[in-house]
């Protein structure tokens, strides 16, 4: 980012498409994609890019109250390991 600024944030499953390559998915196509973790909180993550390519690194974890459902986590600083993003993001 031109200023060294960065942005977490949780994200819906709605219009918005991320690219993965030359492909353009929703945050449920990019969890379908995902390998199965073993881990409990987080349950992966996948280095993608917006339409403008702004490259982001979204952050798939458990919803602690709805075990079947997740929820998503934006990233635009892709540097950080999976667990500072959750730990940052939730314990703002």
């Amino acid at each position: 980012m031109s200023k060294g600024l960065h942005v977490i944030g949780m994200i819906k499953d709605m219009k918005q498409r991320y690219r993965v390559g030359n492909k353009r998915m929703s945050p449920k196509e990019l969890h379908a994609g995902l390998p199965r973790s073993t881990k409990k909180e987080v349950l992966g993550s996948i280095l993608v890019r917006t339409d403008c390519g702004l490259p982001i690194k979204i952050v798939f974890v458990r919803n602690r109250n709805s075990c079947r459902e997740w929820l998503a986590i934006l990233s635009t600083d892709v540097e950080l390991a999976d667990a500072e993003i959750v730990r940052m993001h939730f314990n703002h």
